[in-house]
């Protein structure tokens, strides 16, 4: 089973408890994070970073190569209390909760209303083949950014900033262009 987003960036930890199966059933392996503090919390800084890490992960789905699937529920918050096994639970644990909808800071239908916008808008976001990089005509098809706006080379990969910027470009040479930052 799928780890609801909203436990991805509360949890570090399986919590399958109430699986009877003395949390030994699921995987240990989450590749998920808690912040600093395992579970719900009200300390607000801890809420603010669970917020933003929740819309760089939807933002990061919607405007990769592929097909986005979402969770059910990951635009509201729906958790599932950090079990990550809930085969066995017909009750709130395994249910949608979308009591998040409309409540400032779980409701991101909004983002991802954008986001979605935004797929629709640039079809170098819906490709359904891989990107070449340069070309030999020297077009391209992504075209990856340092911080100061000149193409990166690749000992250009290992620098230590924030933010990385890349340029698509339409279906062929001479296509519309795409920049993200």
């Amino acid at each position: 089973m799928a780890s609801p987003l909203a436990d991805l960036v509360s949890y570090a930890h399986k919590h399958n408890e109430a699986n009877g199966e003395e949390n030994r059933d699921g995987s240990d392996d989450n590749d998920s994070t808690n912040c600093g503090v395992e579970g719900p919390t009200s300390d607000p800084k801890i809420v603010a970073l669970r917020q933003q890490l929740r819309r760089n992960l939807l933002s990061s789905l919607l405007l990769a190569q592929g097909v986005p699937l979402i969770l059910a529920g990951d635009e509201v918050g729906n958790s599932q209390n950090g079990n990550n096994n809930t085969y066995c639970q017909d009750n709130p644990i395994g249910w949608i909760d979308w009591s998040g909808l409309g409540r400032k800071g779980e409701d991101m239908t909004e983002l991802v209303a954008q986001l979605t916008s935004l797929r629709r808008a640039f079809p170098q976001l819906r490709r359904r083949r891989w990107v070449e990089g340069r070309r030999p005509d020297g077009s391209f098809d992504v075209l990856w950014l340092t911080p100061q706006a000149t193409e990166m080379t690749e000992a250009g990969l290992e620098f230590s900033g924030r933010a990385v910027s890349l340029v698509r470009t339409g279906s062929g040479p001479g296509g519309a262009v795409a920049r993200f930052s």
